[in-house]
């Protein structure tokens, strides 16, 4: 998938031919709001995920700890994240 950055400069670039060339690229400006659109949302999960780690950033020391406790993790038994 695309950077939103490279959608950005595709959807002007497209813009500027609908201008000059007319409706014909139309349909190419509609798909590529929509994947800037969806290039740009964060998912439920993904949000979540976020408030999760701002709240232990804060509390715990910041990312170095979590970094470390996820190292002692993967230094156990268990299955590495």
């Amino acid at each position: 998938m695309a950077s939103r950055d490279e959608i950005q400069e595709a959807l002007e670039i497209v813009a500027y031919a609908v201008e000059v060339h007319g409706e014909a690229y139309a349909p190419l400006l509609e798909r590529l709001e929509r994947d800037l659109r969806a290039a740009t949302e964060i998912s439920p999960a993904r949000a979540k995920a976020r408030q999760i780690l701002s709240s232990a950033h804060t509390r715990s020391g910041g990312f170095k700890t979590m970094r470390s406790r996820i190292a002692a993790l993967c230094a156990s038994d268990g299955p590495c994240p």
